[in-house]
């Protein structure tokens, strides 16, 4: 504070520090209007570590000046001021602000893959030590060196199961106050190819007796729960004592999928019901797996229950699909025997229908006119019924009410 004799509005002064000392930047003076003593004020943090000392001059100078006695005195003065800091124990800081690794999913028990680095800036450094809070790593999937630092693996690790770990790392000092710290961690487990491809489900493939050679019995695909940077490539094939199968064959499509195609067309029941087929499914690793191709017989039982569906297909396909299955076959069944049967578009409806009296006429009529035989005929109705009884000793007659035609000469 300086004093000056004057008062009132001559005594009012202004201090500042000279901006070309050291420390000039840290510290600002301001004047207190009532008691007109000037108050310094701290203008940037302080760190002991850094400066213990600082030194400037400061300087106060008259608002109001007479002119008249400025060749008596200059109505300023100067001072040096030196501030000394203190020093207070602070936690220990971490030289970065935040850790980031990448380890491989495959990485063995007690693999170092980081080090984390704290100290203490006080002048009196204090020992540290670390460890995880175990409230961020529940898994104990990773353990750190109280010592130095250093993060390892503590427990095999799977990217499938868990593909990040967010943890927080804390640094103690060991005397004094024990002023700790923490920093945030991030692991990224890395994939690695050591999932083998499986099928995408349980397929249970089913062939009919009606298939013919290079029908597609089964699309199939595959998944993989690992992540390849560059996507999946799964390859389909038989095992290579297989490769020569009279029955079915493997058609890759190169897509990632692949068909099971058949190879012949006399497939009947009671020469085989089941067929193992061996196929390969691989990416880098291959895994063989098994599908076992079952036949499923058409029989005529006593009683049979038949279930007929009609797909709902564009107004411009004209054909439909009927599926049959038998009674007690099982909805599975439905869904791998699936014959196909074409059917002529629905003619249009004519406006009159012809009564029976009008069609036997009819009959009759054109049956003179190609002087055939007709339907009364004792060798036409013969044939008839030798047809009928072939039909019903057919065990393989399918087992819904269909129409036979003949051509008879």
């Amino acid at each position: 504070m300086a004093r000056d004799g004057d008062v009132g509005i001559n005594a009012r002064m202004t201090y500042s520090l000279e901006e070309d000392l050291e420390g000039s930047s840290t510290f600002i003076i301001q004047t207190d209007p009532v008691t007109q003593a000037g108050v310094v004020l701290l203008a940037k943090p302080l760190n002991y570590e850094s400066k213990k000392r600082y030194v400037m001059a400061a300087e106060a100078v008259n608002d109001h000046i007479d002119t008249r006695f400025l060749p008596l005195e200059e109505f300023r003065d100067r001072t040096t001021l030196k501030i000394l800091v203190g020093d207070v124990d602070e936690p220990p800081v971490f030289l970065s602000s935040v850790y980031e690794w990448n380890v491989p999913e495959n990485a063995a028990v007690g693999t170092v893959f980081g080090s984390i680095s704290a100290r203490d800036t006080d002048s009196f450094s204090s020992p540290i030590r670390y460890s995880i809070d175990k409230r961020t790593d529940a898994t104990k999937a990773f353990k750190i060196d109280p010592n130095n630092g250093t993060i390892a693996v503590a427990k095999a690790l799977d990217r499938e199961t868990t593909e990040w770990y967010n943890m927080t790392v804390e640094a103690k000092e060991t005397t004094q106050n024990h002023l700790s710290s923490s920093v945030v961690v991030f692991i990224k487990v890395l994939d690695v190819n050591d999932n083998v491809p499986r099928l995408a489900r349980d397929y249970q493939p089913y062939i009919c007796e009606g298939t013919q050679a290079g029908d597609l019995i089964q699309l199939l695909s595959a998944v993989d729960p690992d992540e390849p940077t560059e996507g999946h490539h799964f390859y389909f094939s038989m095992v290579p004592e297989e490769r020569i199968n009279p029955n079915f064959t493997v058609r890759d499509n190169q897509d990632n999928t692949a068909g099971i195609v058949a190879r012949r067309s006399t497939f009947t029941r009671k020469d085989q019901t089941q067929y193992l087929l061996p196929v390969v499914v691989a990416d880098s690793v291959l895994s063989v797996l098994m599908l076992m191709v079952r036949r499923q017989r058409r029989k005529q039982q006593e009683e049979t229950g038949v279930e007929v569906k009609e797909l709902e297909l564009p107004d411009a396909v004209s054909q439909k699909v009927l599926y049959y299955g038998e009674k007690g076959a099982g909805r599975a069944d439905l869904d791998f025997c699936q014959p196909v049967v074409p059917v002529r578009p629905r003619p249009k409806r004519r406006e009159r229908r012809l009564r029976r009296e009008e069609v036997r006429a009819s009959i009759r009529m054109s049956l003179r006119e190609s002087h055939l035989i007709g339907p009364e005929d004792e060798v036409f109705r013969q044939f008839i019924l030798d047809r009928l009884a072939e039909a019903d000793q057919d065990p393989y007659v399918p087992p819904f009410d269909c129409l036979r035609t003949y051509a008879y000469e």
